[in-house]
């Protein structure tokens, strides 16, 4: 399933991506840079379900919840 997702956390510099199923698993994991506004796409395998979004840029660390329906 390949989603796209819209990522605004103002990072300008190298940030690592990682997206985790509600088990742990990590599904995807990708390093960008300059993440301010902009949008990616990413291929989660496993479908619908719970994911938890982690972005770490220098000493900053976003995590949120993402909630992803079947369509």
């Amino acid at each position: 399933t390949c989603k796209k997702l819209i990522l605004s956390p103002g990072v300008l510099g190298t940030a690592r991506i990682e997206i985790y199923s509600s088990l742990g698993e990590k599904v995807f994991k990708r390093e960008e840079k300059n993440l301010s506004h902009r949008s990616i796409s990413v291929n989660i395998k496993s479908g619908a379900g719970i994911y938890f979004i982690s972005i770490s840029a220098g000493r900053r660390i976003y995590q949120t919840p993402l909630i992803i329906v079947k369509d």
